[in-house]
């Protein structure tokens, strides 16, 4: 491979914008942005991957009248065969990774485009799996500071309160105690 970028979907303004490459330096990127509301022509492969939620590939991006507007950019460039791939979060795409070869005709092999798009849905169940995850913690975190907040309105109550299970004292705040002239130790277990 000649070079490979991720790019995920803004869309507010509606591009693709480039956040990781190899072969490519992001921060000066070579090639115009990728608008998903643009000219087809301008990269009609990397919008085709990304609307059709499928991979899409390219023989030679330098002839492609689906790249024509990006001709003028790749003629500084020994680039040809241009694999976009789609990846997806919770069912929806955000992003393409691309991959670029030298070679006329390299992601033309069926058994390899299949590869490519278990590629694509292995990194959208990544995807999903770190979302999870992530959402999960932030509930738990959530939960911890909400059963936090209870134990202080517990705590601090101007009125007794006392926590039953099957007619048990399982806790008690101190209020309670103040008020029975019992210490919390003396109350818990009680019935």
């Amino acid at each position: 491979l000649a070079a490979a970028w991720i790019e995920l979907l803004d869309e507010t303004l509606g591009e693709l914008r480039p956040v990781s490459a190899a072969g490519l330096d992001v921060k000066k990127w070579p090639l115009p942005i990728v608008n998903i509301n643009g000219d087809l022509r301008r990269n009609g492969v990397i919008l085709e991957a990304l609307r059709t939620s499928r991979v899409a590939t390219s023989e030679d991006i330098q002839t492609d009248e689906r790249t024509k507007g990006l001709h003028k950019h790749l003629g500084k460039f020994e680039f040809h065969s241009l694999a976009s791939i789609p990846f997806q979060l919770h069912g929806k795409t955000i992003g393409v990774l691309n991959l670029l070869s030298g070679e006329v005709g390299w992601f033309r092999d069926e058994e390899e485009i299949r590869l490519l798009d278990e590629m694509g849905r292995d990194i959208s169940f990544a995807l999903d799996a770190l979302e999870n995850e992530k959402v999960k913690r932030q509930w738990e975190q959530a939960l911890r500071e909400g059963e936090e907040k209870m134990r202080s309105i517990f705590r601090a109550a101007p009125t007794g309160i006392g926590v039953v299970k099957d007619r048990v004292l399982l806790d008690v705040n101190s209020r309670i105690c103040e008020m029975t002239g019992y210490a919390k130790e003396e109350l818990i277990g009680q019935s």
